[in-house]
This record gives C-alpha cells, structure tokens and sequence, in this order.
C-alpha cells in the first residue's frame, strides 16, 4: 500500500492529478493487466456471477481484455446517465473519448451480478477516487444486489482517498497481487 494519503481536505481535483500522475509511472502495466484477469477470474463472486459489468480500459488503466463470462460494457448517455450494454459490435469513442458500445442490448445489473469499477486510486476500506464525473457513483447508488469491484493496480491502493456523501464503495479491490474485502461485503 502506497503511503500516500489523499485527503478529504485536499481538492479532489488535486487528488485525481496527483493519483492520475501515480497510475501513469506504473511499470510493467500489460504483465500485471494480465495477473488481473487471471486474479478475478479466481474470485468466488465472479465465479457466481450470471453477468460482469466490465470496462475498456483508457490510458493507464488495467486492461480487463480477456476476461471470461457474459462481459457488458458501460457507455453514457446524453445528459450524463450512464447504462450498460451487451452484444455491441461496434463501438465509439463517448465520454472523454472512452470506447463505448455502439448498439447491443442495454443490460441492468441484476443481484450477485460483478462490476469491474475503474478508478484513479482506492483504499483498503473501498473508498474510490474516480475521474470526476459521478457516472459509476450515480449509477450504482442503488447497487441492486450487485457486487462491486475495484480494479487498479497494487500501487493505486493508498492510505486514504477523499469521499463524499454520494461516492459508493467497493465491496472488493483487485489487483495484480490478488484480492482484498472492503470490509462491506
């Protein structure tokens, strides 16, 4: 764990710069992209899953490409909702400029279901600091029996990451290493 502590206090506008600047100086990103899949597909939860609420992965982020099951992909909406979609063929660049599903079947999350959430940063109590936008925060404020999963790499995992009243937290992190609980779950 990284003894880097984002706090509360502090912009969280600085906190992303600084966490974005972290993930960005991670080496080794596609040997250790790949120790994630391979850690995930090894969780009881994604073994119960009957669907995995995914990502494609932008800039510095774990790349999930590869991962098993029933994968749907989240892309947003006018007006800043966001859903998820499976069985797309095409995709498009969306919300800055992530590659979203273009068609498919939009696909709510169901109880037991997985989410693979993406972040800058995350601590051992599921606190996450995401980009700045609240989609996933929004989105999975009602969770719907769905357990969420914090993706990121060992170094992203930090002492403390700034949370406000309406940012959800992690039920597990994954990383490279293997999994943790959040103490939610």
């Amino acid at each position: 764990m990284q003894s880097l502590i984002l706090e509360a206090g502090d912009e969280k506008r600085e906190a992303r710069k600084t966490a974005r600047a972290l993930r960005d100086g991670i080496g080794g990103r596609i040997g250790k992209s790949a120790e994630i899949v391979r850690a995930i597909s090894r969780m009881r939860v994604f073994a119960e899953a009957e669907t995995v609420f995914a990502y494609k992965a932008f800039g510095s982020e774990a790349d999930l490409s590869g991962i098993p099951g029933r994968i749907v992909l989240p892309r947003v909406l006018p007006g800043g909702a966001m859903e998820f979609a499976a069985g797309a063929e095409k995709f498009r660049r969306g919300a800055f400029g992530i590659l979203e599903p273009d068609g498919g079947e939009v696909v709510p999350p169901a109880p037991d279901d997985v989410v693979l959430v993406p972040g800058l940063a995350f601590d051992v109590s599921g606190g996450r600091l995401g980009y700045g936008g609240g989609y996933y925060d929004r989105y999975f404020a009602d969770r719907r029996g769905a357990v969420l999963v914090g993706v990121c790499f060992a170094e992203q995992i930090v002492g403390r990451v700034p949370a406000d009243a309406g940012d959800v937290r992690m039920d597990w992190l994954v990383t490279e290493k293997g999994e943790t609980v959040c103490g939610c779950y």
